[in-house]
């Protein structure tokens, strides 16, 4: 995602986090990050001010489900790793 903006402004960029009570104790879990744009303003009575921004999106690429878990970045990332040798596996019928 790129964002540009109509002028120049100071951009601060943090996570999000939530705390979560695991096993281990309280943990905080990256949810995601966010961007706030910041123009201190000085506006007399009357006056205004605006800012454009836009955000482009675009994808790079596309990843397959077992691509995304083998990369650490998928629903069961953590948790184990991806044995490409069993990949299908689960779509074929028991023997009889």
């Amino acid at each position: 995602v790129a964002t540009t903006t109509d002028h120049a402004v100071d951009a601060w960029i943090g996570p999000i986090q939530t705390v979560s009570n695991s096993e281990a104790g309280f943990e905080l879990v990256y949810q995601g990050s966010t961007t706030l744009l910041v123009e201190p303003l000085r506006l007399r009575p009357g006056e205004t001010w605006s800012l454009r921004i836009v955000q482009h999106a675009s994808v790079a690429a596309e990843w397959s489900a077992t691509q995304r878990v083998a990369a650490g970045d998928g629903p069961e990332s953590g948790s184990r790793a991806v044995d490409q040798s069993r990949v299908g596996a689960a779509r074929q019928p028991p023997p009889r």
